[in-house]
């Protein structure tokens, strides 16, 4: 039988502070550690041995995560007090989910901590209270760190590893961003006496920029693009002195069914190879048909088949930017895949054959992908991620931004930054395959992020990053990055209305 572990509490406080971890660890992981303590019996040489581990896995705030005490005590102790044979390894199928939870929360909360206000080696500093430790601390304003989540009464709550406590947001006042249920926040309230957390003040823990980032964030691949060598790093610099006019032409919504489509491709195309400024690349964004969704009785699948042939033809006449320009296919929510989860796989083959055999080196990438120009990262991202926020938004957004397009774009665009992923809805809204969360991932911050969405055009910098909505193609709007200069330009086709927009036929879903 497993004992509680609080006789051993004052002696794993003695054990930590000899072995120079007072305080060091999360309360999720004290509980852990204590909690293996009872079940070995104080057992000091495995106790030891996994604190000599911790003192390994201490980040640059000096603060060891739950997650490395359990991986401590797995690799140590061959994960405990199990009874099972050490052996033997039986692996939960929803552990990654647990993990992916995790780490995301331990991401935002050792950026929160390397943050000036919170830092302690800059006093006065806010104080993060845990969320296990507000009920010692009833009518005091206290600042807390947590996810935003649900009971299954449908109450309002934040809760971290440790606790989870409802929360009072009727009078709460916003520091920015769309807040919705899962996304990761600070709270500055009051804990009252019926044990519901009263918010005064709500927002997101801040940016980092890539020149703050740890000296050891600095030397890892977080991108995914394979590493150069210093000879290859060094030719690459040179290249790129003579690429700052290179330009990459990213088009939303390219509906092959639709005929004006088309016409809004030759007017493109035309427009780039008679001026002689090709494109470095063109990246054609979903989703490519204006029917139906995929899966549905009247999908029409051989149509789009269609229309990627006929897509084909036409660049095929433009030799120029054939040979100039390499172009990325990069699918849209509805387009035809593995149904509404990401990230999306690249379109099948069927559609697309007759397109590989006009462009060999077109790249059919996923949705997101990233794309690595030089030492420039941007990432893309075609999803109509603006409806869903505004939906599923917390607090009500004052008319002054609810009314304009270029203020929501703003509020949609650091949410997504400050939240560090690309979708921070909860998962039963929007699936996620766990095992390629990372893929969403926005930490460090990529030069430019392209929010495709179907709302209007808009862009902002921010810490950094270039943020912009291309806008839609059947609005006859595009948008042309550069990245060696960082610049973006909207642009819109002539033929569009007085307002640049028109009727895109689409449903607000």
């Amino acid at each position: 039988m497993q004992q509680s572990g609080r006789e051993y509490l004052k002696g794993l406080q003695s054990t930590l502070a000899e072995a120079g971890l007072q305080g060091a660890l999360q309360a999720g992981g004290f509980k852990v550690l204590l909690q293996y303590v009872a079940d070995v019996q104080g057992d000091l040489d495995v106790v030891h041995a996994i604190l000599e581990q911790l003192k390994t896995s201490m980040d640059e705030q000096g603060t060891v995560s739950q997650a490395s005490v359990e991986a401590a005590i797995q690799q140590i102790a061959g994960g405990g007090s199990s009874n099972m044979p050490q052996h033997v390894t039986v692996i939960d199928a929803f552990q990654e989910k647990v993990r992916l939870a995790q780490a995301r929360f331990n991401l935002l909360y050792q950026r929160l901590r390397r943050n000036a206000l919170f830092a302690p080696t800059n006093p006065p500093h806010a104080q993060l209270t845990e969320l296990t430790g507000l009920k010692g601390a009833i009518g005091q304003r206290c600042i807390v760190m947590g996810v935003i989540s649900s009971s299954e009464e449908g109450a309002t709550c934040i809760e971290d590893e440790g606790a989870v406590v409802p929360l009072d947001l009727s009078n709460a006042k916003t520091t920015g961003g769309l807040i919705t249920e899962n996304c990761v926040v600070v709270a500055q309230g009051e804990m009252g006496a019926d044990g519901v957390f009263v918010v005064q003040e709500l927002g997101f823990p801040g940016c980092e920029r890539r020149s703050e980032l740890p000296a050891t964030a600095k030397k890892l691949n977080f991108f995914g693009a394979p590493l150069l060598s210093a000879e290859q790093q060094a030719r690459m610099e040179l290249a790129e002195l003579d690429a700052q006019d290179d330009r990459i032409v990213f088009l939303a919504n390219v509906w092959l069914d639709r005929p004006d489509t088309f016409e809004a491709l030759h007017t493109l195309l035309s427009g780039f190879q008679d001026a002689g400024t090709i494109p470095s690349m063109l990246v054609f964004m979903g989703n490519f048909s204006a029917a139906a969704t995929p899966g549905s009785a009247d999908a029409d699948y051989v149509g789009l088949r269609e229309g990627f042939t006929r897509l084909a033809r036409l660049i095929d006449t433009y030799a120029a930017i054939k040979e100039g320009s390499r172009c990325v296919f990069v699918p849209g929510p509805h387009d035809p895949g593995l149904g509404a989860i990401l990230p999306q796989p690249r379109l099948p083959s069927y559609f697309t054959s007759e397109l590989q055999a006009v462009l060999p080196n077109a790249v059919f990438a996923t949705n997101p992908c990233r794309i690595k120009y030089f030492s420039k990262e941007v990432v893309v991202f075609r999803y109509d991620l603006m409806k869903h926020m505004r939906r599923r938004c917390l607090l009500t957004l004052p008319d002054d931004i609810a009314d304009s397009p270029d203020a929501l774009f703003e509020q949609l665009a650091l949410t997504v930054l400050q939240q560090s992923t690309l979708c921070p809805l909860p998962l039963a809204v929007q699936p996620v395959h766990w095992a390629h969360d990372h893929a969403l991932q926005l930490y460090p911050l990529p030069h430019a992020l392209v929010l495709a969405d179907a709302s209007p055009q808009a862009s902002l910098s921010h810490e950094g990053c270039t943020v912009f909505n291309p806008g839609c193609l059947q609005e006859r709007n595009f948008a042309a990055y550069m990245p060696i200069q960082d610049e973006v330009e909207p642009s819109c086709l002539p033929g569009s209305g007085p307002d640049g927009r028109e009727d895109t036929g689409e449903e607000d879903d």
